[in-house]
């Protein structure tokens, strides 16, 4: 499975004025490297490279895959649209009517599940991988969706990354994530699949 990002989040989970209101910033000064604290803890915790294993404000991701499958387990939770393209025998791209598939949600990651009715075309033989899935992942369109305890956690790692900009000193790492953000986001975490 191939996995890459097709459209971002149109915003971040929080704002610079909520950074700095929650780190005791009142003037422009900083304005740039609280900017760059933003993006690196969204790095840090959105994605699927993030240690919340989930998208955190909805954005479209593209799995390939080498063919077919009963059922396909999406890398995600919090699915909310799924499109299915293939490449035909004849190497023609073809859109799979959703009908034909559901998507399936759990607790845990979600699936696509092929009906019974389904009945898997031929794939164009010289493609390594010949199926497309293109899908919408996140707790919402907004800011707004996404819960208290991730935007918490993100607000506690940036104020110490402010606070401690060097990468040691007086006994604190720079390394280490104070233990309040792996509590605050643990009930979050979705395991890769």
């Amino acid at each position: 499975m191939k996995l890459t990002l097709v459209t971002a989040p149109v915003s971040a989970p929080l704002t610079r004025d909520e950074v700095k209101a929650h780190c005791r910033v009142d003037h422009p000064d900083e304005d740039v490297l609280i900017d760059g604290y933003i993006n690196a803890a969204v790095a840090h915790v959105d994605g699927y490279r993030g240690v919340l294993g989930r998208c955190l404000i909805n954005q479209t991701w593209r799995m390939r895959l080498s063919g077919w499958a009963g059922k396909i387990a999406l890398p995600f939770p919090d699915v909310s649209d799924v499109a299915i393209r293939y490449r035909d025998a004849a190497d023609a791209e073809q859109t799979l009517d959703s009908g034909v598939y559901e998507l399936v949600s759990s607790p845990g990651r979600g699936a696509i599940r092929m009906r019974q009715a389904f009945d898997y075309p031929a794939l164009y033989d010289d493609a390594a991988e010949p199926v497309t899935i293109d899908l919408t992942a996140g707790f919402g369109a907004n800011a707004t969706d996404v819960p208290w305890t991730i935007k918490q956690a993100m607000l506690l790692l940036i104020a110490h990354w402010y606070e401690h900009r060097e990468a040691a000193s007086a006994g604190v790492v720079i390394a280490d994530v104070p233990k309040g953000v792996d509590a605050l986001l643990m009930q979050h975490r979705c395991v890769s699949v």
